[in-house]
């Protein structure tokens, strides 16, 4: 009897692939124009965190043109708005420490760290650091995590 090719993702060479939500370096990820629809999912979620731990569900003016703003906004105000936001909202550590690989905990808690410290205050102080700046430094401090 011949035999039939089957498509089997399991042999002694391969293992099985298991699916998973996790995604290796997700702030990484992030700085590629093709992750946007991730971009806006994740800050649209943080906005709304925001409004329901800070003004019990209501949305503010700001937080509104927020919202609304995200949709239309550059890749690099939606990284802008990103980590600033990633820098208050725990919400949206949480979702990140979720979608990021295990082995990378430890470098996105450092991460979060030089954020808080270091680069939203140095953003926050010193009006010479423009957006695309901001988003550099990010990069860099993530990559040197």
């Amino acid at each position: 009897m011949p035999k039939i090719c089957t498509e089997n993702n399991v042999s002694e060479f391969r293992p099985p692939k298991k699916p998973t939500s996790k995604i290796p370096n997700v702030i990484e990820i992030l700085f590629s124009t093709y992750q946007q629809p991730l971009l806006v999912k994740l800050i649209q979620m943080s906005i709304k965190s925001v409004s329901e731990v800070f003004f019990q569900g209501r949305y503010t003016t700001d937080l509104t043109t927020l919202f609304h703003r995200v949709n239309t906004a550059s890749h690099m105000e939606l990284l802008v708005v990103f980590f600033l936001l990633l820098n208050v909202d725990q919400t949206l550590k949480n979702e990140i420490m979720k979608l990021e690989i295990e082995a990378n905990h430890a470098k996105l808690e450092r991460f979060l760290l030089d954020l808080r410290r270091t680069l939203v205050v140095q953003f926050s102080i010193n009006e010479d650091i423009t957006l695309t700046k901001f988003v550099e430094q990010c990069e860099e401090y993530w990559v040197l995590a």
